[in-house]
């Protein structure tokens, strides 16, 4: 992104297939042409979401978006979440310092939704971003039962001495044990950044 920063960005289209794959990669190449020309994340979905919903009207389609803006000069985190699962920042003791939460409705449906940027979070040494999709959280037991957001957070608790790779592992075992060899029913992302 401009000024040296950098985004991370996790996207979920409604329903499966090929169409959907097609929509997402519409997507990723929208924002990163916008985020390319512009520093704000609420601007980048903004305009994301003006082409999108010109391409998706009476689709049914919609794409949820949480955009991360990293400056690693100021050591600052910045977000705009259109519709998406919210993201976490943890600190160095696991303990959650802010809810990524949405500031908006999903892309493509509404093209005259404008998506705020957050204001500033100072990060620190040791802390941890984790942004996921629904998949992760909706994954279920043989007997029906959602992973959930304190089973994912715990387990990322538990394993956050290590490496992001590590921290990834340690939820994609837990996510198998927990979900008994039961076939994957939706989409499962996870991308985790820590700070040094």
């Amino acid at each position: 992104m401009p000024e040296g920063d950098l985004g991370l960005v996790v996207s979920d289209v409604s329903g499966h297939g090929m169409g959907a794959a097609l929509i997402m990669a519409e997507t990723r190449a929208y924002l990163r042409i916008v985020a390319f020309n512009r520093g704000d994340a609420g601007m980048v979905l903004t305009r994301a979401g003006q082409v999108l919903a010109e391409d998706l009207e009476d689709s049914g389609r919609f794409v949820t978006s949480l955009l991360v803006r990293l400056d690693p000069g100021l050591r600052q985190l910045r977000y705009a979440n259109a519709g998406h699962t919210p993201g976490y920042l943890l600190d160095r003791t696991g303990r959650l310092r802010h809810s990524l939460a949405r500031c908006g409705p999903a892309l493509g449906v509404d093209s005259e939704a404008v998506y705020p940027e957050s204001e500033p979070l100072e990060l620190e040494s040791g802390d941890l971003v984790l942004l996921t999709t629904d998949g992760v959280e909706e994954a279920e037991s043989p007997a029906g039962e959602g992973f959930g957001e304190s089973r994912l957070l715990e387990v990322v608790r538990a394993s956050q001495a290590g490496c992001a790779r590590d921290i990834i592992a340690a939820v994609r075992t837990a996510l198998t044990d927990f979900c008994g060899g039961a076939p994957q029913q939706d989409d499962i992302t996870l991308v985790v950044a820590k700070v040094l």
